[in-house]
């Protein structure tokens, strides 16, 4: 992968992240919605089991009282039937109704005395309202029983009933309410009060008598239709409040054994502003997760930035050495072989003034300049290569064959090794073998006595890989670092040599890497893909 294939990699990375956290986060207020909306439902399925078991409290409460003597003139029949058209439940910001199958409103609980649609309805104004005295009570009380629960004291063995009582100003309207726990035997002497009433109150006449339900007191909802809901296919709505044009999640179920229904409401902006809470906390913490990410991809991608200008520059330095140095090599090459003649022609000659020690000194520099020049020529020249189906198996063959001879003289090991199948990639001959007898010199070079130079030629997947090793002294990795840049080190073999090895390699759509070791020596190994 190329550095630029690289950047664009983890641009294309980051903004799949980007795409994917915010669509995650949409559905995550999907899901968060989903879940306020099932909960509401839930709830209510919840409120309808307490109020199956409420019923059946007061209905076994008015059969306990009905045991009793002082209240033997109770109507048992008429308090049963309107006895389950009550509700009681503690709410949460929701208002119970409930209502028949023709959508009639048969009973309702409001959420709570404090809230504004409560207080608009019954007319309640706490500036008006006064605590009860004793007397007051006794008289609100007196003649009335509130039916609302069953208390069993587990210290005494003693059941108590739990009442409250609608307390009435001077209009009949309700202002304020009290709270009572008697015994059976003393239900008519003063226990306790508080501010607070309970919408869900059966208030009766000593006679048995019921004297009002909740519906009574609301009379503006009794034609609320309800009847709309009963089409929908979900047990969910959004609808406009009762009391007002706000929007409410208005939830629904069946009570059990009756053709009732009870239907929980709760303002939706309550919901609106939870899912906003919630929506806000999800948001910062997926910025949280996402923004050191994006930290650290732009200074990836500036890191890979500078690495690129730097290799760029020191890439365009490399090739402006290299067409200056091939240029000097043209105009060196022909006085060279004219100082080479004439020296050649001195040591043919018998009485030559210069030596013949010398002449063979000055032929062998010569011959090394020579070399460097025709490196430096390959250097330049090697910009395209003609590629055919080459067979690697035979090149390297004949590599082993031409560099055999000079190991023998070395006195050093020289190993091939061969798989069965041949194996073929897009190369250049001529090419190849340069590679490969350029990196068997520098082998031969680094070893010393008892030397062992290996090449072995493996199969991998979507490639044929080339491995040569040696167990010299192994290359600096000050030097590793900087093969390829010809003139990088004042050693010909580390310099030019495998600068022509890894133009010839690129050429080749190849990969190598070099790894060199003090006890193991160096590791050369190149990659080419294999022929499609």
């Amino acid at each position: 992968m190329t550095k630029k294939s690289r950047n664009n990699f983890v641009l294309i990375f980051v903004i799949f992240l980007i795409i994917t956290s915010s669509t995650l986060l949409l559905k995550s207020n999907e899901q968060l919605k989903k879940y306020f909306f099932s909960e509401n439902l839930r709830h209510t399925e919840e409120i309808q089991r307490n109020i199956n078991n409420y019923l059946n409290t007061k209905i076994n409460m008015l059969a306990f009282l009905a045991s009793l003597d002082q209240f033997k003139n109770f109507n048992v029949q008429e308090i049963e039937e309107t006895l389950t058209k009550t509700i009681y439940s503690d709410t949460d910001n929701r208002t119970i109704f409930v209502y028949d199958k023709n959508g009639k409103i048969v009973s309702l609980q409001l959420s709570s005395t404090n809230s504004e649609d409560i207080l608009n309805s019954i007319s309640f104004k706490t500036n008006t309202y006064k605590p009860l005295e004793q007397q007051n009570f006794k008289t609100t009380l007196e003649g009335k029983i509130c039916i609302s629960n069953i208390l069993y004291n587990l210290d005494t063995k003693i059941p108590y009933i739990a009442i409250s009582v609608p307390c009435f100003n001077q209009k009949g309207e309700i202002i304020g309410g009290l709270g009572l726990t008697f015994d059976p035997d003393n239900l008519l002497k003063f226990f306790s009060k508080s501010d607070y009433f309970q919408i869900s109150s059966l208030i009766i006449d000593d006679n048995g008598k019921i004297i009002t339900n909740t519906p009574s007191i609301y009379p503006e909802l009794l034609d609320y239709d309800f009847k709309a809901l009963f089409d929908l296919k979900e047990k969910l709505a959004v609808q406009s409040s009762p009391f007002n044009n706000k929007k409410e999640l208005i939830s629904y179920v069946p009570i059990t054994n009756t053709d009732w229904y009870i239907v929980s409401t709760q303002p939706y902006s309550l919901i609106k502003a939870e899912l906003y809470q919630a929506s806000i906390e999800r948001s910062t913490l997926i910025l949280l997760l996402l923004i050191p990410l994006l930290i650290f991809a732009y200074l990836y991608i500036k890191e890979q930035e500078k690495r690129n200008i730097i290799s760029i520059i020191s890439k365009e330095r490399s090739n402006s050495l290299i067409e200056i140095s091939a240029s000097l090599a043209h105009r060196i090459r022909n006085p060279l072989v004219a100082v080479k003649g004439f020296i050649s022609y001195e040591k043919n000659k018998t009485n030559s003034t210069l030596g013949q020690e010398n002449i063979d000194i000055m032929l062998s520099e010569i011959n090394q300049i020579e070399h460097i020049l025709s490196e430096l020529l390959k250097l330049s020249h090697n910009n395209h290569a003609n590629l055919y189906n080459l067979c690697l198996n035979d090149v390297l063959l004949n590599a082993y064959n031409l560099m055999k001879p000079q190991a023998e003289i070395k006195n050093i090991v020289f190993k091939l090794h061969l798989p069965e199948e041949n194996l073929y990639i897009q190369g250049n001959e001529n090419l190849i073998i340069d590679l490969f007898i350029n990196i068997v010199r520098n082998s031969f070079a680094a070893t010393q006595k008892k030397g062992i130079v290996t090449i072995k030629l493996l199969k991998l997947r979507d490639s044929v890989q080339i491995i040569f090793t040696d167990n010299g002294p192994g290359i600096p990795d000050e030097f590793i670092k900087h093969i390829g840049n010809p003139f990088s080190t004042k050693s010909e073999s580390l310099g030019l040599g495998l600068a022509i090895c890894d133009k010839i390699i690129k050429l080749h759509d190849g990969i190598y890497s070099i790894k060199g070791d003090p006890t193991l020596g160096t590791i050369f190994t190149i990659s080419f893909p294999t022929k499609k």
